[in-house]
C-alpha cells in the first residue's frame, strides 16, 4: 500500500517516529507522501523524504495557514516545487468550516498554486471542507488540463464523478469506515478503479476502530480493508490497485 497523505512531521509524533514507520513498514506501506501546509512543514516534508527513499514530499499552503503567508513564501515554494523528492503542489484548496472570512484570499491562492503547478508539471493535492461545489466550479471554469487528487474526500457519488470528469482522482481516508458516511461508501463503491487513492491524513482523522486516538501510516490497511469489503475485492487486490494508482498519478518509482 501506499499512504497518499500523512502530516508525519506533526508534533504528536516526535517522540516515536521512527516506531510509527516501522509499524507502516509491517502493515504493509510501501511508501508515504508527506504533505507539506506551510513553509516549514514544506522543509520539514522535504527532510523526511531526504532521509528515506520511500517517503516522498509534497509543498503547498493550507487555506487555514493563509493569513501568515507573505510573497517571499512564495517565492521559497516555488523553490520547494524544484526539489526532487517534491512530487505535487499543495495541500491547497479551499476551506468555508474553518475560514469563513477569507474565501477571496483562498480563492486566489488557489489559482496561484494552479499556476505553479502548470509551471512545474505536477499534480495538486486539494483539500475541501465544506466547499467542494466551489471548487469543481473554479475547477471547471479556470484549470483545464490540470491533474491531482480530493484528498480525505468527503461528497457524494455526483461530487466523485464531477470530480473524475474534470480529471481529478478521489482520495479516501478514515470517514469512510465511519458508521454515517453511506454517502461516502456509495461514491467508493462507484468510483472507476483507477481513479482513486487510500490514505490516512495523519494524525488527524483515525478509522473507526481507533477514534479520538492518533492516526498513524499503519492504519490505511483499515482504510484498504473497507475499501475491499465495498467493492468485492480482496486486500491483495485493493493495495496492489491503490498502489498502481498513486504512483501513477505523482510518478513514483516501484
Amino acid at each position: 500500500m501506499i499512504d497518499s497523505h500523512t502530516h508525519l512531521y506533526w508534533k504528536k509524533f516526535d517522540d516515536d517516529r521512527d516506531q510509527v514507520l516501522a509499524r507502516a513498514r509491517d502493515a504493509g506501506v510501501e511508501a508515504l507522501l508527506v504533505i507539506g501546509i506551510d513553509v516549514e512543514t514544506c522543509q520539514q516534508a522535504i527532510e523526511l523524504a531526504e532521509s528515506d527513499p520511500t517517503i516522498f514530499a509534497t509543498a503547498g499552503f493550507h487555506p487555514c495557514d493563509l493569513k501568515d503567508i507573505t510573497e517571499d513564501d512564495w517565492i521559497t515554494l516555488d523553490g520547494f516545487l524544484k526539489h526532487k523528492s517534491v512530487v505535487a503542489v499543495g495541500e491547497t484548496g479551499l476551506d468555508y468550516y474553518w475560514e469563513t472570512d477569507s474565501i477571496d484570499t483562498q480563492k486566489e491562492a488557489l489559482e496561484r498554486h494552479f499556476a505553479l503547478a502548470r509551471k512545474h508539471d505536477l499534480p495538486l493535492v486539494i483539500h475541501t471542507r465544506d466547499s467542494i461545489d466551489d471548487f469543481l466550479k473554479i475547477l471547471g471554469d479556470e484549470a483545464p488540463g490540470l491533474r491531482g487528487v480530493m484528498h480525505c474526500f468527503s461528497g457524494d457519488t455526483a461530487q466523485m464523478e464531477e470530480t473524475i470528469a474534470l480529471g481529478f482522482d478521489v482520495s479516501f481516508a478514515g470517514p469512510l469506515t465511519y458508521k454515517k458516511s453511506a454517502a461516502l461508501r456509495e461514491a467508493c463503491q462507484a468510483v472507476p478503479a483507477d481513479r482513486f487513492h487510500i490514505e490516512t491524513d495523519s494524525p488527524f482523522l483515525p478509522p473507526q476502530s481507533k477514534r479520538g486516538k492518533r492516526n498513524e501510516p499503519a492504519l490505511v490497511r483499515e482504510v484498504a480493508e473497507k475499501v475491499a469489503e465495498l467493492r468485492g475485492w480482496t486486500l491483495k487486490e485493493t493495495m496492489e490497485q491503490t498502489a498502481t494508482n498513486t504512483r501513477r498519478l505523482f510518478g513514483l518509482p516501484r
